[in-house]
């Protein structure tokens, strides 16, 4: 049996000298690894990043299967000399192969990722916020999605001022003002998606939902949050 979808790839293992095993993240059916035949062309083709159209080739679904990659969009040599981008990809790729489940369908998820990749490679100027919207959507599908449309306490939506980081709700400054310490600050992105934010408001954005990651879904499996999320929350 075999199937066609678009995909991008998110990881690349070396199996053996001459086959690499490919995780793709594809519209219709989600998360899939597949054996690629290595070669120079080949080796371009499975980078991490690259939107790509795939033929995946089985006896059976269950099999792991083979991809041959028809067609692709190249994005490392676009980014390549930008140590912020090329970590800020390695870093949500990194998120995703872990957050995703096999074989479950996520189109929305997999448009909001299309569309990060695209600023990247083009070099639009809101690339980096584009990237928090991702990692919230990716929280959201997860189970573990901000509510920042009202005062979790009151129900009021005027003076949102807080977050809570036991619940992701968001909390009023007349209510949280004497629990600030114990609170985040509440960036307006996560009301205002048309908000132009500082870089000191970016950052406070990311280290908000590498906590939720590694609170919600990290500690939960017993693992530690990637390596390279870290290292993206030091170059921010």
């Amino acid at each position: 049996m075999q199937w066609k979808d678009s995909a991008i790839i998110i990881k690349k293992y070396d199996h053996s000298d001459h086959l690499s095993i490919v995780s793709c993240f594809t519209i219709k059916y989600g998360l899939r690894k597949g054996i690629v035949k290595l070669g120079n062309k080949k080796q371009q083709q499975a980078c991490i990043g690259n939107v790509v159209e795939i033929i995946w080739k089985g006896r059976l679904e269950e099999h792991l299967g083979r991809f041959d990659i028809q067609a692709q969009e190249f994005v490392y040599p676009f980014i390549y000399n930008d140590h912020k981008k090329l970590v800020s990809l390695q870093s949500i790729l990194e998120l995703l192969s872990v957050c995703l489940v096999e074989k479950e369908p996520q189109q929305e998820l997999y448009e909001h990722l299309e569309n990060f990749i695209y600023k990247l490679k083009f070099g639009e100027s809101n690339w980096l916020l584009s990237m928090v919207f991702l990692e919230m959507h990716i929280l959201a599908k997860l189970g573990f999605g901000f509510d920042c449309s009202k005062c979790a306490v009151t129900g009021s939506a005027e003076n949102l001022a807080y977050l809570s980081p036991k619940t992701g709700r968001a909390v009023s400054e007349r209510i949280g003002k004497p629990y600030a310490e114990k609170l985040f600050v509440l960036p307006k992105i996560f009301i205002d998606a048309d908000y132009s934010p500082t870089s000191e408001e970016v950052t406070q954005a990311f280290k908000i939902t590498k906590y939720f990651f590694e609170k919600n879904l990290f500690k939960l499996k017993g693992i530690n949050l990637p390596d390279i999320r870290n290292i993206l929350q030091q170059i921010l």
